[in-house]
């Protein structure tokens, strides 16, 4: 059954509802409806109904009942992405119930909506999509700390992303407030005012980005408010994810993974072996990436000298206080012995010594070829990056990664440290995150 939306939905039965132009073409011309067919109203106000479609495209109400509104409300405090991104999240926001949406203006924002008119459009989609009655509402954009004290004065125990707290914690029958910051992350004086005033939320160890914290950390909360268990709203999480589009920049969500790993359920390793290459390529940064292909080598392949690379290759990426560093240890212990044995057993060498600095030669030879690659992806990257930077005149983006420091990113680019921070408004000494985003200035020549 289709669903309507309906900006007044009459009281009396066999009414005849007005339709505006966009829902009649929409349902009458796009979808063909017919006349006998029936469909849902909805008036974003807690009113819904059934109508039933007659000649002449028109409607009749066929019943109506009001919904109480929730006594519990999610409201979302977020920090605006760019404009595609920001449609995604409006429809999810509507999809998990989400009362109010207030952007909210972070000192490291770098984008702010003009749209109001085509957010209503999505949300109305949302809502059409999920039959939540009460469309969200969007507050004016408000700073950090109005919008913080804004959400402490509406009763809502306020939330915000860190992996600092390793259990979720109560929402008791409180409304929630749940805040997410730009692409750069809040900064420290927002960090520090969020953890004196408002609960931590743990969605793993993982960066997420914007988007994707705002969807997962919803879907956590709504299933707190409902007292669901831990493990139904980590699924739910990852479904919500899934199907925003984070597949296509995460690797172990993206569909190369679950095209190889499928294949090699099946048994068939070659086409594993090609998904899990074209994974390497695309995530060449990626743990997951490396340790999908290394586990692949090693336990369907029979190719110990290619898992011992990709498992070298996954123990460099993954994080240090990691418990997934162990299990690949051992992987890479096992693979090593019966690289050895190998080599002996068909007599390659009588003792492992030589095999070995062989072996390492051949290491040390992909890992060169593999900076070689890097070296040259990131000054073709750089090149076309001056490329647009000189035909726009617009600043080019530059995300942190692990162990940048502002004199490596400085150099990178040919400017000056002071600049480089000077133009993003930060302090000298300030420290850099991984995944924060910076804008690189225009070099002078």
């Amino acid at each position: 059954m289709h669903t309507i939306f309906v900006t007044d939905i009459p009281e009396t039965p066999g009414t005849v509802i007005p339709l505006s132009e966009r829902e009649s073409s929409h349902f009458f011309k796009v979808l063909r409806g017919a006349p006998g067919e029936r469909v849902r109203l909805l008036d974003g106000r807690g009113v819904r109904g059934e109508a039933v479609a007659m000649p002449g495209r028109r409607m009749e109400l066929v019943s109506r009942e009001q919904v109480p509104e929730p006594e519990q409300k999610l409201r979302l405090y977020c920090a605006l992405p760019r404009r595609a991104k920001f449609d995604v999240l409006l429809k999810q926001a509507a999809e998990l119930g989400v009362w109010q949406i207030t952007p909210v203006l972070c000192e490291r924002s770098v984008s702010e909506g003009n749209s109001p008119e085509r957010w209503e459009v999505l949300l109305q989609e949302g809502c059409k999509q999920s039959g939540n009655p009460f469309l969200p509402r969007i507050a004016q954009p408000l700073r950090f700390a109005e919008a913080l004290a804004e959400a402490e004065a509406s009763g809502c125990r306020v939330f915000f992303g860190s992996v600092a707290q390793a259990e979720l914690p109560g929402c008791g029958d409180r409304s929630a407030a749940w805040f997410v910051g730009p692409e750069g992350g809040f900064s420290p004086a927002e960090d520090a005012l969020l953890k004196e005033r408002a609960i931590p939320l743990n969605l793993g160890p993982y960066i997420l980005r914007l988007e994707t914290a705002a969807v997962c950390g919803l879907a956590a909360l709504r299933l707190l408010m409902r007292r669901l268990p831990l493990l139904l709203w980590l699924g739910v999480a990852l479904l919500l994810c899934a199907g925003s589009g984070c597949s296509d920049r995460t690797p172990e969500l993206h569909p190369l993974m679950k095209k190889g790993r499928k294949a090699s359920r099946n048994g068939d390793f070659s086409t594993a072996r090609r998904m899990f290459t074209h994974l390497v390529a695309k995530f060449p940064e990626s743990a997951a990436s490396h340790l999908a292909l290394a586990t692949l080598m090693d336990e369907g392949l029979n190719d110990p000298a290619g898992a011992l690379y990709h498992y070298d290759e996954a123990l460099r990426l993954i994080d240090a206080g990691s418990g997934d560093r162990e299990v690949i240890q051992a992987s890479r212990a096992l693979v090593k012995g019966r690289l050895l044995d190998q080599l002996k057993q068909e007599g390659v060498v009588s003792a492992s010594q030589k095999e070995l600095e062989t072996l390492k030669r051949e290491n040390a030879a992909l890992r060169e070829n593999d900076r070689r690659m890097k070296q040259m992806l990131l000054i073709q990257k750089r090149k076309i990056g001056e490329l647009e930077q000189s035909l726009t005149g617009t600043p080019r983006r530059y995300r942190v990664k692990a162990g940048d420091t502002p004199g490596q990113i400085a150099r990178q680019y040919r400017i000056g440290v002071s600049e480089l921070m000077r133009f993003n408004r930060l302090p000298e000494s300030a420290p850099l995150r991984a995944g924060q985003e910076l804008l690189i200035p225009s070099r002078r020549d």
